[in-house]
């Protein structure tokens, strides 16, 4: 289903300027809101690399890339007015990801601050012998930043808890307050996203503590970042997604008719590919290969006419038609033969023996039932995703502004 929102109908011009852009340069509008160059440099940095040589390269890929943003903006449109992020589920997860996404920015600021110095390297590899010194430098640099990571990371867990106190191990309502400090404190309801269904008291002195990082990350204001913001509306997106792709699969029926008429009118596209079942054995010499040939053309068993050292050798092979495989395209681009030599880039010559060749056949209604059906499915899905899309776009609005157009021109380099 990701693949069916590839296609949707364009929604702006192609790029005429080319430029650098500022973070904060709104590129597309969606029902009011806006999504800037920050978000979609965000969008393209997580993408696989062959993926954006493949799909999203050059401008024409940056301007597909900004037109799928544009269709998954609508589709959070959707959700969002259908009140979708405010079941209980949803927003249970959409709490947990706030959550986890602020503590990992959290680690991950404490981390970057931690230095090695190189007094330190010094110190460390005394007591190493000189002449290994310099091999062992960068070893022993990374080795002393892990160390401090581990300890920065500890301490930062464990000074979470330091002034809070739980007053209550058995909460049983949201409102129940869980455990205090200077401050505040801190509800079972406030917890829920943390306990994932458990209430034992580990687990909630664990949530107590996330949800303490949480807070100090939050008063780092580490979710008015701009990271935070781009990750928060990208989980956002695809969760909307992930609920519009099983809404569609859910309208989608194929019946049993459709898929007899389906067979008939296909049949021969259901075919078996030709294969073949052959002996290959491997010469040193092609003078030997074609004297070994010229023995079997007599009807002399492949046992004698074969030297003994090369037909224990010889391996049996099953080929089929359309292989990238030079015996198989040797087999079948010379139907009718038994034997044929082949020349490798080893130097060596195969002397190859048919020993059992099975055509192509029409596959039945019933091997071919499931891969019929799937594929009319998601025909069906394509067309009513084409569908849906222009009918969010009628009523919700894309619009390119003038920043797509600028920003979109500054090709980027792998």
């Amino acid at each position: 289903m990701r693949k069916l929102l590839v296609a949707a109908v364009l929604f702006f011009a192609p790029a005429a300027f080319s430029g650098t852009c500022p973070p904060d340069e709104p590129l597309l509008k969606v029902d009011g809101r806006t999504v800037n160059y920050s978000y979609f440099e965000f969008v393209e940095s997580r993408l696989p690399k062959w993926a954006l040589r493949r799909f999203y390269s050059g401008l024409s890929g940056r301007e597909k890339l900004l037109e799928k943003i544009g269709q998954r903006q609508l589709i959070l449109t959707y959700y969002e007015k259908r009140g979708y992020f405010n079941d209980p589920v949803v927003k249970r997860r959409l709490e947990k990801f706030k959550i986890d996404e602020l503590i990992s920015m959290l680690v991950n600021k404490r981390l970057s601050e931690v230095k090695v110095s190189p007094e330190e390297v010094e110190k460390a590899l005394e007591k190493y012998p000189p002449k290994e010194r310099a091999r062992l430098r960068k070893f022993v640099e990374i080795n002393i930043k892990a160390h401090k990571f581990e300890d920065a990371e500890r301490k930062l867990y464990s000074g979470a808890m330091r002034g809070v106190k739980i007053v209550n191990f058995h909460p049983e309502k949201e409102g129940d307050v869980v455990a205090v400090y200077p401050g505040g404190k801190v509800t079972y309801g406030e917890l829920q996203p943390l306990l994932n269904g458990s209430s034992s008291a580990e687990a909630l002195k664990r949530a107590v503590r996330d949800y303490m990082l949480y807070l100090k990350a939050k008063a780092q204001g580490l979710d008015r970042t701009e990271k935070f913001k781009n990750e928060l509306l990208y989980y956002k997106e695809s969760f909307a997604v992930k609920a519009f792709e099983s809404e569609i699969a859910s309208q989608v029926k194929v019946s049993d008719d459709e898929v007899k008429r389906y067979y008939r009118e296909h049949k021969q596209e259901f075919r078996t590919p030709e294969r073949a079942k052959v002996t290959v054995y491997p010469f040193e010499s092609e003078e030997a290969a074609k004297e070994a040939l010229q023995k079997l053309k007599k009807g002399i068993p492949p046992a004698k006419a074969i030297p003994k050292e090369v037909f224990s050798r010889g391996r049996v092979v099953e080929v089929e038609e359309g292989q990238n495989n030079p015996v198989a395209q040797l087999v079948f681009t010379e139907k009718g033969k038994k034997l044929y030599l082949l020349n490798v880039p080893s130097g060596k010559t195969l002397l190859v023996v048919l020993d059992r060749f099975v055509p192509s056949r029409v596959l039945g209604y019933g091997d071919v039932y499931t891969t019929i059906k799937n594929r009319l499915k998601v025909e069906k899905e394509r067309r009513l995703v084409k569908r849906k899309l222009e009918e969010l776009k009628k009523e919700f609005g894309v619009k390119a502004l003038r920043g797509a157009l600028v920003c979109l021109g500054s090709e980027k380099s792998d």
